[in-house]
């Protein structure tokens, strides 16, 4: 299901890669219009208030396009798998890709152009920044808080109420239990929480 979207326009997908084809083909599927591939080198040449989407999952290429594209001069739309659920009373900002078999719990405010992978569980009441990712299989406890421009890799696990800063990068099977107050860079040894 596509959010933010008039069904009677283009729409493009920004990126050729793998989770960008697979889009293409979902959406094409149910909505059976057009769809545009664009490669990175002629991102700048899609025409002003055109619909797009985000199709690459690099967080660090899309806070770069994030940062470069004059993000006002388009329209930009959100991507909700057929297999993912949402309860009732959150808040999905335009850009985002909730992909399948995931789950956002009531209350759940989710910042724009964030990518949540599959069979991820969200919390009730969680809030979550801008270009923020959540790797597959992932859990985020209910309350928490997430900054923006975050990444948390697969099958990470974050504790109820936890908050996170801003620019911080978690690595695969990482378990975090307590508030991390630090941008950085963090893994886990003996499920405790190091920085690189």
């Amino acid at each position: 299901m596509l959010m933010h979207y008039d069904s009677s326009h283009p729409l493009y997908i920004l990126g050729t890669g793998v989770p960008a084809q697979r889009l293409l083909y979902n959406i094409q599927k149910e909505y059976q219009n057009q769809v545009y591939l664009v490669p990175d080198s002629d991102f700048t040449t899609i025409p002003k208030n055109s619909y797009c989407f985000f199709g690459f999952s690099n967080p660090e290429f899309r806070k770069h396009w994030i940062n470069t594209l004059k993000l006002d001069d388009y329209q930009w739309v959100t991507y909700l798998h057929p297999t993912a659920s949402v309860d009732d009373l959150l808040s999905i900002g335009k850009g985002c890709h909730i992909d399948a078999f995931s789950y956002l719990m009531w209350g759940t405010q989710c910042g724009e152009f964030t990518k949540i992978c599959e069979s991820v569980t969200v919390g009730h009441g969680t809030v979550l920044g801008s270009n923020v990712f959540i790797g597959p299989a992932s859990t985020l406890g209910g309350s928490s808080k997430i900054g923006n421009h975050v990444y948390l890799g697969m099958r990470s696990v974050v504790k109820d109420k936890i908050s996170i800063v801003d620019d911080c990068f978690f690595a695969m099977n990482t378990v975090i239990r307590k508030s991390v107050n630090k941008s950085g860079r963090y893994y886990n040894v003996n499920y405790t929480l190091k920085e690189y």
